[in-house]
């Protein structure tokens, strides 16, 4: 009797212990390199325009905070910049207003991980406040365990994966526009 509460006890540390060290170092939330868009054929647009990304009423576009409201901001402006769509990205006095609004949804567990993005990508005018642009978009990305054996890493590739589409769609949405 003795034996099995000893083996118990030890599988029970063995097995806490495989779990911290296949998530150890893993975080859920991509960083805004992750998500960077990268966008071919641009137009560029000789404005400055100003940037306003919006999730839910948390610090996260996701309950549980699963791609961080600043991360998913920097990803959207580091795009912007690195594809000179705007020749800047201002504060105050933009010529043009972009607005991003989005949402994610991503299952809590399992062997495959689909996580899907969709929201608004609103661009006006500052000045006169006519909209140009009044798009919903929607991405998605699927990671399997050939992806990454980590639960962690899988949803956070997916969740890196599916943001940069997110802001890549929406960034081509305005490289055609004619402002």
């Amino acid at each position: 009797m003795k034996a099995i509460k000893n083996f118990n006890k030890l599988s029970f540390i063995l097995f806490l212990f495989m779990f911290l060290i296949l998530s150890y170092g893993c975080s859920v939330n991509p960083s805004a390199s992750d998500m960077v868009g990268n966008i071919s054929d641009i137009k560029n647009h000789p404005f400055t325009v100003s940037l306003e990304v919006q999730g839910d009423e948390s610090d996260g576009l996701l309950e549980d905070t699963l791609i961080q409201t600043l991360d998913f901001h920097s990803a959207i402006e580091i795009s912007i910049q690195q594809s000179e769509l705007f020749t800047k990205i201002v504060k105050e006095n933009a010529d043009y207003c972009l607005k991003v609004d989005a949402d994610i949804q991503a299952p809590p567990g399992g062997w495959i991980y689909t996580v899907n993005i969709g929201g608004v990508w609103n661009l006006s005018n500052c000045a006169t406040k006519h909209v140009v642009m009044d798009e919903f978009i929607r991405t998605s990305s699927t990671k399997t365990m050939g992806d990454a054996f980590n639960g962690f890493t899988r949803i956070r590739l997916a969740l890196g994966e599916a943001a940069r589409k997110f802001i890549e769609a929406g960034l081509s949405q305005i490289t055609q526009l004619d402002l």
